[in-house]
């Protein structure tokens, strides 16, 4: 794990031990949502910190993290539908299968799951996961957007594995470092600079 990375991530967890941090960082009822970007490489070294954070009872915040891969492989499970998938995979030309795949999994569908999360648990914070795997499946825009609306009293961290762009009024997104959104972004880049 590199330098930047590891003083990244335990910004993170001190972040997440001090009760007093979200309050000042909730400025002007800005909607507390905050992209902490990362060279996709360190994938591994990112996911074995956000397995110690959801462990770990030194936190001041009740976290709960929510891998968007993991729900759409469970979803698909649950549903019966994931041998179906592998086989229209083989018979489907790629862009058949995506379109086909992208009308099963619909982003309203983990939206719904956080907001029952939400009124389940009741966390402080959620930390979203698993954006590059779901990816082109789900875009997290497509996430950020409307949840903004529907848990807009919770702090939400995008773990993203690229870059947050920011500048003095928005952000934009860059999966994998090479892959740019066209969408702009009202959030906060969380340990490595903020947008106001």
């Amino acid at each position: 794990m590199g330098t930047n990375l590891t003083s990244k991530l335990n910004c993170l967890i001190n972040i997440l031990k001090d009760e007093n941090y979200f309050r000042l960082e909730h400025i002007a009822n800005e909607v507390p949502f905050y992209i902490f970007d990362y060279d996709p490489e360190a994938e591994l070294d990112v996911r074995k910190t956000i397995k110690i954070i959801s462990d770990s009872d030194q936190l001041k915040y009740r976290i709960e993290v929510v891998n968007i891969y993991d729900f759409i492989i469970s979803y698909l499970q649950e549903k019966d539908f994931l041998e179906k998938i592998f086989e229209m995979e083989q018979k489907l030309s790629p862009e058949k299968f995506l379109t086909r795949l992208k009308s099963i999994i619909d982003p309203e569908l983990i939206i719904n799951k956080i907001v029952q999360l939400n009124d389940e648990k009741n966390p402080d914070v959620f930390i979203l996961t698993g954006i590059g795997n779901s990816y082109p499946i789900i875009r997290i825009h497509q996430i950020i957007n409307r949840l903004q609306e529907k848990v807009c009293n919770k702090v939400v961290i995008v773990m993203y594995p690229g870059t947050f762009d920011v500048n003095e009024t928005e952000g934009k997104l860059i999966l994998f470092n090479s892959l740019e959104s066209k969408a702009f972004y009202r959030a906060f880049k969380i340990c490595g600079g903020s947008l106001k």
